[in-house]
């Protein structure tokens, strides 16, 4: 039996170009952070029926929300999605297309009212219908906007007893399509909204604090190659000597994001720090702890030559406040000896990442 319902399709534009021409891991991420961030900021009277790759199919029957109410939701929901995207800008340590790149997309709201059943197939149920078929085509116009509401003619009607619509922002529109004919729409552009979206500047926590000395490397592949390897933390189980295991339950290497290296005899807790680039340079340091209180920086620092990139690695450190003269003795002891079975590790290591560079940009690493 069809039933009178909601049709609210929330679609990022933008998706097929971002997934197929970017760094796909990174891009399935990014895109699940974005569907997380619509599905929780629906109404509950919402219902998700499917996820369709770059769209949100959800709906709801019975009566339809108001036009105040569905404009409110779909910019709640809009706000949210850009907050998130700037959050994503605000963090980012990575220099793939993926991540660099997210900030392009955008997102608009289909809204039909019509008639809908629900079917069950092998334990799930399954929507049909001739309006459901509309609505995603619908997805498809002629509407020259990246970000609106659009809104059909059938939504409208259904309004006729509900608050008096103030339609001097509404922009009409008419599509066409093969068994449908003529279907009347209403948008609202929501470019405007953009400007309401809060602002997340990028705090840069680069220390400047007393430095170890100074190892170094030339790696035949370019400088983004080495910097996409050097950030990828799962990565460093292929070049770091002697570690058993890496603890990282982030997707997504970004500022704050924290792994555990583990060692025989030590884990290394990793926080990212600071990421900066230039055309010809990056910087890139993350915050080391070690479980007797020993805390420094490991600082890298790469060059683009041509081709080729130099890396170069220096533990960096600030003085510490302590009790006792005694005890900043102690400290500087261990810290003492810590870096320098650092650098040792670090000068073998760097060694090894220069050869798995190479071999990734033989392999044909996707930048």
């Amino acid at each position: 039996m069809e039933n009178s319902a909601l049709i609210f399709i929330p679609d990022i534009s933008g998706f097929t170009k971002f997934v197929t021409e970017t760094e796909i891991n990174h891009s399935q991420h990014i895109i699940k952070e974005l569907i997380e961030v619509i599905v929780k900021s629906l109404s509950p009277g919402l219902i998700v029926s499917e996820i369709e790759g770059d769209a949100i199919l959800t709906y709801q029957f019975g009566k339809p929300p108001s036009y105040s109410e569905l404009t409110e939701l779909a910019k709640k929901i809009f706000l949210n999605f850009h907050s998130q995207l700037r959050i994503i800008e605000r963090d980012n340590v990575c220099s793939c297309g993926a991540c660099k790149g997210s900030s392009k997309l955008t997102l608009k709201f289909i809204t039909h009212f019509g008639k809908l059943k629900e079917v069950e197939v092998a334990n799930f149920k399954k929507l049909i219908g001739a309006d459901l078929i509309l609505a995603h085509r619908l997805l498809k116009n002629h509407i020259p906007l990246n970000e609106y509401l659009l809104l059909t003619e059938h939504f409208f009607k259904a309004q006729k007893n509900s608050e008096k619509i103030d339609d001097t922002l509404l922009t009409t529109n008419i599509e066409e399509f093969e068994n449908f004919g003529k279907v009347e729409t209403k948008y609202l552009d929501f470019s405007p909204f953009i400007d309401e979206v809060p602002r997340f500047p990028k705090t840069m926590k680069v220390a400047k604090g007393k430095s170890s000395e100074s190892i170094s490397v030339v790696i035949n592949a370019p400088i983004n190659l080495v910097h996409l390897e050097l950030i990828d933390t799962k990565g460093k189980l292929n070049w770091m000597k002697n570690i058993k295991e890496i603890n990282d339950t982030n997707k997504i290497n970004r500022i704050n994001a924290v792994h555990i290296c583990k060692f025989d005899r030590m884990d290394l807790k990793l926080t990212t720090r600071a990421n900066m680039e230039t055309e010809t340079e990056y910087f890139f340091q993350e915050d080391v702890e070690i479980k007797n209180g020993i805390e420094f920086i490991n600082d890298f620092h790469l060059i683009k030559f041509g081709n080729e990139t130099k890396l170069k690695y220096k533990i960096t450190y600030d003085e510490k406040e302590h009790k006792s003269f005694f005890a900043k003795m102690i400290y500087n002891l261990k810290l003492s000896m810590v870096m320098n079975t650092m650098l040792k590790s670090q000068k073998e290591n760097l060694k090894n990442f220069k050869i798995y560079c190479e071999r990734e940009k033989l392999n044909g690493r996707k930048i």
